[in-house]
């Protein structure tokens, strides 16, 4: 069982979405390590945050090459994408793993990118309708287009 939360601000003249708070909340079964579920979570929000407003693999529609195989052009999510990280570890000792427990990255990282877009929404009132959130999908949303 897991429950998460968002809370963006978006820009409606630039379409710029800023992640201002994430909250995860987790059913670990059993801790075994605070520090190291915690970690999953904080983790696990950071991909999850670049996953659904930056990283995209570019290809090349004539020859199908890849044009951002690199960290220069490809956009990983860092410390300074989302204002806060808050982490709640609920324990039931009902996992299946050792002692009950329960492994949670992949679902705070799996799960956590589909927040995005109903944020944007509820903060503007349009549905963006592709990943990753780009200033410019917002701005295409909003029947608005980027000055490039």
């Amino acid at each position: 069982r897991q429950a998460h939360f968002m809370e963006v601000e978006v820009d409606p003249e630039t379409g710029e979405v800023d992640v201002t708070k994430v909250v995860n909340v987790n059913d670990v079964g059993k801790v075994i390590s605070w520090e190291g579920c915690e970690g999953q979570q904080y983790g696990g929000s950071y991909m999850a945050v670049g996953r659904g407003r930056s990283e995209e693999v570019v290809h090349d529609p004539v020859t199908g090459v890849m044009l951002n195989g690199n960290l220069l052009d490809y956009k990983i999510a860092t410390i300074e994408d989302i204002g806060s990280v808050e982490t709640f570890l609920v324990e039931t000792g009902m996992g299946y793993g050792p002692y009950g427990a329960l492994g949670i990255a992949e679902d705070v990282a799996t799960v956590v990118p589909g927040l995005i877009v109903p944020a944007v929404h509820n903060a503007l009132g349009v549905w963006v309708d592709a990943y990753p959130v780009t200033p410019d999908r917002v701005l295409r949303a909003l029947g608005k287009t980027a000055n490039v």
